[in-house]
C-alpha cells in the first residue's frame, strides 16, 4: 500500500520537479556527511592536543627525575666527601627541580580531587620488616607523601610532600640496625 501511495505521490510532480527534489536530497544527505565528518575531526584534533600536552609532560617529569637522581648523586658525593663543589650543585638542582614541579604542578588540570586525603589529614610513613610483622612508623607525618625513591644500598629514601607547595625529603639512616632488627 505504501508503495503505490508513494508511486501515485511522485506521479503527480513534473520530472523537473522530482530531479530537482532529488537534488536537494543529494546535497541535505551531503551536508549532513561534511557536519559530522567536521565534528569528528574537531574532536579527534582536541584529543591530539590532549596527547600531545600529555607527552609534552612526560618529558618534563623525565627531565625532572633525571635532574632529582643526579642531585641525589651529587647529595650523596657530598656525604661521602664533603666536596663544596657538590653541596652547590645539590642546591642549584634543587632549585631547578623545584621550579620544575612547581612549572608542573601550575600547567597540571585534573578532574579528580587534589591529594589523595581531605585536608588536615596527614600521611604517616610506615616500616615493615621484610619477612613480616606489624608496621611501625618511622615518626613522621606530613601532608601527601608521594612518589619514593629508595636508595639501592636502602640507607636512603627520597620522596615529595606537601599540598599547594611540594618539598623534596631525603631520610637517611631511617631503618633500625642489624642488630637491633636481630634482638627483635
Amino acid at each position: 500500500m505504501q508503495m503505490i501511495s508513494l508511486a501515485s505521490l511522485n506521479s503527480r510532480f513534473k520530472i523537473g520537479t522530482r530531479i530537482n527534489f532529488g537534488f536537494l536530497t543529494v546535497l541535505v544527505l551531503l551536508l549532513v556527511v561534511s557536519a559530522v565528518g567536521y565534528f569528528g575531526l574537531d574532536g579527534s584534533n582536541r584529543t591530539f592536543d590532549q596527547y600531545v600536552n600529555t607527552s609534552d609532560s612526560s618529558v618534563r617529569v623525565l627531565e625532572t627525575d633525571r635532574n632529582f637522581t643526579n642531585m641525589r648523586r651529587d647529595a650523596q658525593v657530598y656525604v661521602q666527601s664533603g666536596d663544596e663543589q657538590a653541596l652547590k650543585r645539590v642546591r642549584d638542582m634543587g632549585k631547578t627541580v623545584r621550579d620544575a614541579l612547581a612549572s608542573m604542578m601550575a600547567e597540571t588540570t585534573s578532574q579528580e580531587p587534589e591529594g589523595a586525603f581531605p585536608p588536615g589529614r596527614k600521611t604517616q610513613l610506615l616500616a615493615i620488616a621484610s619477612r613480616g610483622g606489624e608496621p611501625h612508623t618511622l615518626g613522621l607525618a606530613m601532608d601527601s607523601a608521594h612518589s619514593l625513591s629508595f636508595d639501592p644500598t636502602g640507607n636512603h629514601i627520597a620522596f615529595a610532600a606537601g599540598r599547594a607547595k611540594s618539598e623534596i625529603w631525603v631520610m637517611e639512616n631511617f631503618l633500625p640496625t642489624l642488630k637491633a632488627a636481630r634482638r627483635r
